[in-house]
């Protein structure tokens, strides 16, 4: 018996990675918009081909369609026919049909749809739509379409096809963008729904204002981007996708659409993503560059739905919010790999992907993983939050960085007044509005559980700072330090060009009141600022950030220190061809004190930003634009006083400053340039050299 048993776990194991071992890796998106590698969501579970329908080839077919009772339906291009494999196994073949007594045949049949016991058909190359009845075998054609809101050369090419419960027609007519053809239940068209946006740029529009109409004519349409295939789920909302997409604003192409009665797009986006499938790829220059290209869409009966993508043949699966799930699949001849991916279908979680090159249908079925997920989501889509928080630890077992399933526990925990557990959980899931959200409610809690306390200790440190500051006074302990160190009677003196700018510039460049060290430790203390909001700002205002070992200090130093000299540089070439009064020493001094109100505020800003929401963020900004405006302003000053200019010509004098960084940056990187040119030539000559001999 134990020897049985071994026996058939090791035929399970091997028939289980045989399932996986072709099939490409799954990966996922992360918030901070890098990738991560997820178990495999789907197994091939069988592959179908023509002669399961009893019929020669699938090659070139053109859809695939399978209802509610598993009956699988495919769009036979090159044979001209339907072919229909039913549940129990048994087989059925469309080659024809009558009207009015003759029969008819296909030519060229392109997008299918099934409703109830009726087919629906875009007979492609008769410029017709064929409705047949598969119990009867009664069927209609609706062609020679009139109508005054047509243009005069309209030719009918439907190409994809989906009815609603009702009896009404969608369908994608090639060539047509003003949306999705509808008709009624009589085959009466009716009009369009939901047709794409154009987009036009500030330039086109001005220039389209000003044209005439003869000039009008000559300029290219603004013409919205057509429809490549369209569906309807349960409850009769049509979804729709388009192959192609604005990778800079997929606002204005939508690849996928759910069509509200009226046409409005009424698609649920994640934080504001559209689902546009691969994130990061090769724009240009590869055989796999640009945006994927959605061909077909398929979606489930928990609102969840897969789209097809074209370029790299993979399956994106998203839930009912816009929360990618799922990508699979890959260029490939192999099991759970695609040639060129025509169309998809679902019904009962499983999936169904036809490939035109080759004629096979790959029927896909959920891994235990996938599994979860989708259990996880069906629960948190009707509400039920106790089972939902279980389904999504389940998830976590199999996938420790499951963004979304760290973002779902959150929010399950936010409504369930878990505000610490909330805010760990958004931490992992990269969901700032999360953690915000729970760390407003629980900043509410301790402060209504700690008032007394609060308020007490409030009272106690300020007493304390003022005692402090009175023993400090009494003692003369910073005139004491003043008159020991030059350098920290500088920085003292730094308080006085705050309050009086003009008369303290003026005072620490005749008077010499500052050293060059003191402009060295405010630059110190720049340095200092920028690594502690780095590291230091609150969750709520920085996603993610780095950790500490991530830092480069050399790259942070070249990022704050760099550009301070690069001003002072760029100042002193320019003041000394404007006669200037003041001299290196003295620009960088006044430079460094002048950024003391920015180096104050970056402090105070990282620091407050552990204890504010985001919705209070804009106490940050304000405080952040005092910093850099009142910076700004004692650099004018400086240059008014420390160099002697006017008003003028202190402002003449910083925008120069400003092209002369610019200026000096160019001839840099031409210098770095060209030294590394002449390094690769002379290390090409030497190794000619050392081949020859």
């Amino acid at each position: 018996m134990l020897k049985k048993t071994l026996l058939i776990l090791f035929f399970i194991t091997v028939f289980s990675f045989s399932a996986f071992a072709d099939m490409y890796p799954s990966y996922d998106y992360m918030e901070n918009g890098g990738t991560a590698v997820k178990p495999q969501p789907f197994y091939v579970d069988r592959v179908l081909s023509a002669k399961n329908f009893g019929t020669g080839s699938f090659e070139g077919a053109e859809d695939i369609f399978v209802d509610s009772d598993m009956n699988i339906y495919v769009s036979d291009t090159q044979n001209n026919s339907i072919a229909i494999c039913f549940s129990d196994k048994s087989t059925k073949i469309i080659d024809g049909f009558f009207i009015n007594g003759g029969r008819e045949t296909f030519n060229n049949p392109h997008g299918i749809f099934v409703s109830g016991d009726t087919l629906y058909v875009c007979d492609y190359g008769n410029n017709r739509i064929v409705i047949i009845s598969i119990k009867t075998g009664e069927s209609s054609v609706i062609r020679d379409i009139q109508s005054k809101i047509l243009d005069e050369d309209f030719i009918f090419k439907p190409n994809k096809i989906a009815a609603d419960g009702y009896g009404r027609i969608y369908c994608v007519s090639d060539g047509q963008y003003n949306g999705l053809m509808v008709f009624e239940k009589d085959g009466t068209f009716s009009g369009f729904v939901g047709a794409n946006k154009a987009k036009y740029s500030l330039s086109e529009l001005f220039w389209r204002s000003i044209s005439t109409r003869a000039q009008k004519k000559q300029q290219t349409l603004f013409i919205p981007t057509e429809f490549s295939n369209v569906t309807i789920d349960e409850e009769n909302f049509i979804y729709t996708t388009t192959a192609t997409v604005d990778i800079y604003d997929p606002s204005v192409s939508e690849p996928v659409r759910k069509q509200s009665p009226n046409g409005e797009n009424i698609l649920r986006y994640s934080g504001g993503k559209y689902p546009i499938g691969d994130r990061i790829y090769p724009y240009y220059g590869e055989e796999l560059s640009g945006p994927s290209r959605f061909v077909d869409i398929a979606v489930w009966d928990n609102k969840m739905y897969s789209v097809l993508d074209q370029s790299r043949c993979r399956v994106f699966t998203y839930d009912q919010n816009g929360s990618l799930l799922f990508i699979f699949g890959g260029i490939g001849e192999s099991q759970g790999s695609f040639s060129l991916p025509k169309a998809i279908a679902c019904n009962k979680n499983t999936l169904y992907v036809l490939d035109s090159k080759t004629g096979a249908i790959t029927v896909l079925s959920p891994t235990e993983y996938a599994s979860k997920l989708i259990t996880a989501v069906n629960y948190a889509s009707e509400g039920d939050y106790n089972s939902a928080l279980s389904a999504w630890s389940k998830v976590l077992e199999y996938d420790r960085n499951n963004e979304l399933a760290y973002f779902n526990i959150a929010q399950i925990q936010l409504n369930k007044s878990d505000f610490t557990g909330a805010m760990q959980n958004a931490i992992k899931a990269n969901n700032r509005q999360i953690y915000s959200n729970a760390f407003a409610l629980n900043r509410m809690t301790f402060v209504g559980e700690n008032i007394g306390y609060i308020i007490v200790s409030v009272i106690m440190s300020a007493v304390f700072l003022f005692i402090a500051v009175k023993l400090i006074k009494k003692a003369r302990l910073i005139e004491k330090l003043k008159a020991r160190s030059k350098t920290i009677d500088s920085l003292a003196y730094g308080g006085h060009i705050l309050y009086a700018p003009l008369d303290g510039f003026w005072v620490q460049k005749s008077e010499k009141k500052a050293n060059i060290l003191s402009g060295a430790v405010i630059m110190v203390f720049l340095f200092l600022s920028f690594v502690y909001s780095v590291q230091g700002t609150g969750f709520s205002f920085t996603g993610s950030g780095y950790e500490l070992l991530q830092l480069n200090v050399f790259m942070e130093l070249a990022k704050t220190v760099l550009p301070v000299l690069l001003w002072c540089v760029s100042n002193w070439c320019i003041t000394t061809l404007m006669d200037g009064s003041g001299n290196f020493n003295d620009i960088f001094k006044a430079s460094c004190f002048s950024i003391i109100p920015y180096i104050s505020m970056s402090f105070l800003c990282t620091f407050l930003s552990n204890f504010l929401t985001l919705n209070e963020g804009q106490i940050l900004k304000i405080l952040m634009s005092i910093g850099i405006v009142y910076s700004a302003f004692l650099i004018f000053a400086f240059m008014c006083s420390v160099h002697e200019y006017s008003a003028g010509r202190a402002l003449i004098a910083i925008a120069l400053t400003l092209i002369g960084m610019a200026v000096i940056i160019f001839i840099s990187v031409l210098f770095f340039n060209l030294i590394n040119k002449f390094i690769d030539f002379a290390a090409g000559v030497y190794n000619e050299i050392r081949l020859r001999n």
